[in-house]
């Protein structure tokens, strides 16, 4: 019932943080922190909590191979959104992102291989996804928004969470990074700014996906052999030291 009620209450808290940062910093700052293990860091935890360290190790083993359909997601999203509308460019991208996320688990990587190719998936993704930050934004949010934001982000980690002895630690790793606050955020912000908001978002993302990575290469190499409540703060102290320096140059006032 603790851990339920944490989950209730920390996961909101996050997407709020999140959407208030990129509504009063800007698209790029949004994006970034929608990249970092906000949601997937939690549900880490609560994995850990709940089924064990053996199981959230594994889990986050598949989770480093879920990066590159993020890539792929961040990709094909940037590459539609010059000449093609938001919900179609939302379709798309989170269409391609479900495909590779099905066809993982035949391709067999072990750890390295896979952390080679979430590596090489997130570099080659900031290559192919060019950003312009708008000088100044102004967004204006439907007022449900929030609470639209709030109840998928907190639905996700529910799911997953409630249905891990059923999924697997393969499921519940490769589920775990699903865009469910970057999605939404980038859709927003291209509806209401263009394709050039929508860019600095999946910049962003992809950014702070060199933080996931960190994160879930420490907690699943780490946390079979150490104190959980030690590797996972190592491993949220080494996502930050990696993802903050993206943070130069990317805050934009709000226009008045």
């Amino acid at each position: 019932m603790q851990v339920l009620l944490i989950k209730l209450l920390l996961t909101p808290v996050l997407m709020l943080a999140v959407s208030w940062a990129a509504r009063r910093w800007g698209p790029a700052i949004g994006g970034l922190l929608a990249g970092l293990p906000l949601t997937s860091g939690p549900i880490s935890i609560y994995l850990c909590a709940e089924q064990g360290p053996h199981f959230a190790a594994s889990a986050a083993a598949n989770s480093i191979l879920s990066l590159m359909p993020v890539a792929l997601f961040s990709v094909v999203y940037s590459r539609l959104a010059e000449r093609l509308q938001m919900a179609t460019c939302a379709l798309a991208s989170f269409g391609a992102f479900l495909l590779s996320l099905y066809l993982l688990p035949k391709s067999g990587f072990s750890f390295w291989p896979a952390w080679i190719t979430g590596f090489l998936a997130i570099s080659i993704g900031l290559i192919l996804t060019p950003s312009k930050v708008p000088a100044e934004f102004q967004i204006h949010y439907p007022k449900w928004d929030l609470p639209a934001r709030v109840f998928t982000a907190t639905a996700m980690v529910l799911i997953i969470t409630l249905s891990a002895s059923f999924l697997g630690p393969q499921w519940s790793g490769l589920l775990s990074p699903i865009p469910v606050l970057a999605w939404p955020l980038c859709a927003f912000v291209h509806h209401q700014q263009g394709s050039d908001g929508a860019r600095a978002v999946l910049r962003g993302i992809l950014e702070g996906a060199y933080g996931v990575l960190i994160f879930y290469t420490i907690v699943a190499s780490g946390l079979v052999a150490l104190p959980p409540i030690l590797v996972y703060a190592a491993a949220i102290v080494a996502s930050l030291a990696v993802s903050l320096p993206w943070l130069k140059g990317k805050l934009v006032l709000p226009a008045e």
